[in-house]
C-alpha cells in the first residue's frame, strides 16, 4: 500500500499474510498508513535538521577560521601600512636633512619630487617646482649665459637612454636670474625593466670654484715671479723610499739635466753626484743643510753649491730655498723649493773678494 501525504508519495508500505486480509484487518492497515507517514515526515524533517545543523555548524567553523585569517590580515596590513609610514617619515626626515638637492624627473623632463633643500637653494617654492619642466626652468643656458639645448642636457639624457653621468661644468638659475655652479649626478629609475624617469643629486660648489680660482691665481702669480727671478721649482717626496726628485723644467734647464716625459730624477746618483762634482766643499755644506731640514734642526733648507751640468759638463752655481712640509705627527712628508743660478753674482762675488785680497797692505 502507498504512504501518501498531501498527495505525494513518501514510500510503499508491503504486508505478507498466509490468508487474505478481512475488512478489519484492511481497516487497520488503512488506519495506519497516515501514520507511518507522519513519521517518516518527521523522520525527514529530523534528518534535513541534523544536515542543517552540520552545515551550519561547518559554515560557522569556516567563518571562524576565515575570520582568524582575516584578523591576522588585518594585523599584517596595519604592520605594512605603520613600516610604509615610518619609512616615509625616515625618508623624509632624511630628504629634509640632506644638505644636497634632490630632484626626480619623469621621461618628459618634468619634477616629480624636490626635497627642501631644491627650494632654499634655488629660490622657487616646491609648488613652482613640482609638475614644472626642469631643463627651461633652472637648466637652460651654460654658465656663459649661452642657450642650453635640452638635447645635449645630461640631466634629460639620463632619463632617455638609462645612461648615469657625473657632471662638474654647468651651472643652475635661481628664480631671481643668478645662476649657482653646481656638480650633479643622474641616475636612472626603472619599473619592470623600463625606465620612467631619473633622479638628480647636485650640490653647490661655489666655494670649490671660488678656491679653485684662487689657486690658479697664485700659481699664475707664483709663475710670474719665476718668470721674473728666473727659478724653477721642484719636489722631494720624504715618505715613500724611492730617492726620487721631480723637476720643473725651468728647474731642469737650469741644472742642464736631460729632458724627460716626467722630468723626475734620482736625488743621490744624479743630482748629488752633480753637486760633489761641482765643487766637494760646497757639497758638504749642502747635504748638511738639506739633512738638518729634514731632521728639523734647521728652520729650512738654504743652500749655495757648484753644479756640474750633464748636457754641457758646464759648473754653474745654484741657490736652492726648501721648505719641508710633516704631518700630524711631525714625521717629514714632503720638501717643496726653488732653485736659481747665481753663477754670475757668485763670479761678481769672488772677483770683488780676490781684488780686497789683492789691495791688503803688506805689513812686516
Amino acid at each position: 500500500s502507498p504512504i501518501v501525504d498531501h498527495d505525494k508519495v513518501l514510500a510503499v508500505l508491503e504486508l505478507g499474510a498466509l490468508e487474505p486480509f478481512d475488512r478489519r484487518k484492511r481497516g487497520f492497515v488503512d488506519a495506519l498508513l497516515p501514520l507511518v507517514a507522519a513519521k517518516i515526515q518527521i523522520l525527514a524533517g529530523n534528518v534535513a535538521t541534523r544536515e542543517l545543523l552540520e552545515r551550519t555548524q561547518t559554515q560557522a567553523r569556516d567563518l571562524e577560521a576565515q575570520k582568524s585569517i582575516l584578523l591576522q590580515q588585518r594585523e599584517e596590513l596595519e604592520a605594512s601600512r605603520a613600516n610604509l609610514a615610518q619609512t616615509e617619515e625616515r625618508t623624509r626626515l632624511i630628504l629634509t636633512a640632506v644638505g644636497d638637492g634632490i630632484v626626480g624627473m619623469d621621461i618628459e623632463g618634468n619634477m616629480t619630487l624636490a626635497n627642501p633643500a631644491v627650494p632654499a637653494m634655488l629660490g622657487y617654492t616646491e609648488d613652482e617646482l613640482i609638475g614644472k619642466p626642469l631643463h627651461s626652468l633652472v637648466h637652460y643656458a651654460y654658465p656663459d649665459g649661452r642657450d642650453f639645448p635640452r638635447t645635449e642636457c645630461s640631466m634629460y639624457l639620463t632619463s632617455v637612454d638609462g645612461q648615469p653621468r657625473k657632471v662638474d661644468n654647468e651651472v643652475l638659475w635661481r628664480k631671481d636670474g643668478t645662476s649657482i655652479p653646481v656638480e650633479y649626478g643622474t641616475t636612472p629609475v626603472k619599473k619592470d625593466g623600463q625606465i620612467v624617469g631619473s633622479v638628480i643629486v647636485f650640490h653647490d660648489i661655489t666655494e670649490r670654484k671660488q678656491a679653485q680660482e684662487k689657486l690658479r691665481l697664485a700659481n699664475f702669480l707664483s709663475d710670474q715671479a719665476l718668470d721674473l727671478s728666473q727659478a724653477g721649482y721642484w719636489h722631494i717626496p720624504l715618505n715613500t723610499g724611492d730617492e726620487y726628485y721631480n723637476s720643473s723644467e725651468r728647474a731642469a734647464r737650469i741644472f742642464g739635466d736631460p729632458p724627460r716625459a716626467d722630468w723626475r730624477y734620482h736625488l743621490m746618483n744624479e743630482w748629488f753626484a752633480n753637486v760633489e762634482a761641482g765643487d766637494k766643499e760646497a757639497a758638504a755644506r749642502t747635504f748638511e743643510n738639506y739633512g738638518g731640514a729634514v731632521a728639523g734642526t734647521a728652520p729650512r733648507y738654504d743652500a749655495t753649491y757648484a753644479y756640474k751640468r750633464p748636457l754641457d759638463s758646464r759648473v754653474v752655481w745654484i741657490h736652492a730655498l726648501g721648505h719641508v712640509v710633516r704631518d700630524a705627527k711631525g714625521t717629514p712628508t714632503d720638501m717643496y723649493g726653488v732653485t736659481m743660478d747665481v753663477t754670475a753674482s757668485k763670479l761678481a762675488e769672488d772677483a770683488i773678494r780676490e781684488k780686497r785680497v789683492f789691495e791688503l797692505p803688506i805689513t812686516d
